[in-house]
């Protein structure tokens, strides 16, 4: 089995569908992991990629029934990915103090679910997840 931009080719053996790390391992060749948060423009790309291959941007628009965005509980969710995009770039320069909650929280959704496989995170099967990647998307481009 290779898997070769997000596609799954099978050699012989049972080929196993493409997940959010196998996807981001494919395009990037590292890793899906903490160290990624160091570099916002890696982040980024992450989430670029995995919304893209997912075609999940579209949630933003248009999300699956029974569900809403922005999330349900963020009173101003513009404003919270704006001012955690910016702690994120306070934290980057003084890493003191911890990770920013709200990244902290998106990102372990996100990490915590690295091998949900892609074809769920089109289907919005997921909707922490979508949230979660779309959220971490708009911080990384604050930062």
């Amino acid at each position: 089995m290779s898997v070769i931009a997000g596609d799954v080719r099978q050699s012989g053996a049972r080929a196993e569908p493409p997940t959010l790390a196998s996807t981001w391992r494919a395009i990037s060749g590292v890793g899906f992991t903490d160290e990624l948060l160091a570099w916002p423009p890696d982040v980024f790309a992450l989430t670029n990629v995995l919304l893209d291959r997912s075609e999940a941007f579209r949630f933003a628009l248009s999300p699956p029934e029974g569900v809403r965005w922005p999330p349900a509980g963020a009173r101003d969710w513009s404003d919270a990915v704006v001012d955690a995009g910016r702690a994120w770039t306070v934290w980057l320069e003084d890493r003191s103090d911890s990770v920013p909650s709200m990244l902290a929280e998106e990102w372990g959704v996100a990490l915590e679910r690295a091998d949900l496989p892609l074809a769920d995170l089109a289907q919005g099967r997921d909707w922490r997840v979508c949230t979660a990647l779309l959220a971490l998307h708009a911080m990384a481009d604050e930062a």
